[in-house]
């Protein structure tokens, strides 16, 4: 059974860990290759998840199960799937640990310090255990053939968007390569409250057939493929055709650029 002292002085830092958690996730570099407004959400999400299932843990002395984590699991595998490097996905896990333990460490005293001494361990087993999940998934997944697909077209759009000549494609049978594309470039507002509008944005543009769509700090670019005899302005049509209406509940603040 545990003491009221060390039961009190878990639920204490419980407390304290959530808002530092919120204050660590106001306080990191966006990612490089995904805009922030379409990782927050996750990562409010993740964060949350992760306090959860430690404390738990610290409590219990149990890992937590593989279904436990699934969803942090699945929350880093998206990251990679949009193409950030899975050396920085994993990378903010070591970066949140060592942030939450020295915030802690300089605001306790008396029974939280000694149980926070006792948490250094556990906490290098959680985050170990959660790192070593995310990779293998990603691992597993990079045999997928809709993963191979994806990182082709990723590959395609970033060969095409810096110049660089997409002949190899040219006999691809799964991705041919058009004439021709209307480059729509889209950047994402800062303001207002993280939530689905962005990532639904996303999806409507993704949704185009034979488009080509690479991820960046700000926004996306993508590539709409031209039918012959188009001059842009079918294409536009249809691009818009995708926007969400200005008066639609929680729809982005966006900008949008064609050419």
């Amino acid at each position: 059974m545990e003491s009221p002292t060390r039961d009190r002085a878990l639920e204490a830092l419980y407390r304290r860990a959530g808002v530092l958690m919120r204050e660590f996730s106001t306080s990191i570099p966006p990612y490089r290759s995904i805009p922030r407004s379409l990782v927050m959400p996750g990562w409010e999400r993740g964060a949350t998840l992760n306090i959860e299932l430690f404390f738990d843990f610290l409590q219990r002395g149990e890992e937590p199960g593989e279904e436990a984590t699934r969803e942090l699991v699945e929350l880093a595998v998206g990251r990679v799937r949009d193409g950030e490097p899975l050396e920085e996905v994993l990378g903010r896990y070591r970066e949140g640990a060592e942030f939450l333990y020295d915030r802690l460490c300089a605001a306790t005293a008396g029974a939280e310090r000694e149980l926070l001494a006792e948490a250094a361990l556990p906490l290098l087993r959680y985050v170990t255990l959660v790192v070593e999940r995310i990779a293998a998934a990603c691992v597993r997944r990079a045999h997928d053939p809709r993963w191979e697909l994806l990182e082709r077209r990723r590959t395609l759009a970033d060969a095409l968007l810096t110049g660089r000549d997409p002949a190899q494609w040219a006999d691809e049978p799964v991705l041919a390569v058009p004439e021709g594309f209307l480059v729509a470039v889209f950047r994402l507002g800062t303001g207002g409250r993280a939530g689905s509008g962005p990532a639904e944005l996303r999806h409507r543009i993704e949704s185009i057939p034979g488009v080509l769509l690479r991820l960046d700090s700000g926004g996306w670019t993508a590539l709409v493929p031209l039918r012959a005899g188009d001059d842009g302005s079918a294409a536009i049509a249809h691009l818009s055709g995708r926007l969400p209406p200005r008066t639609a509940a929680h729809a982005p603040r966006f900008w949008v650029g064609v050419g």
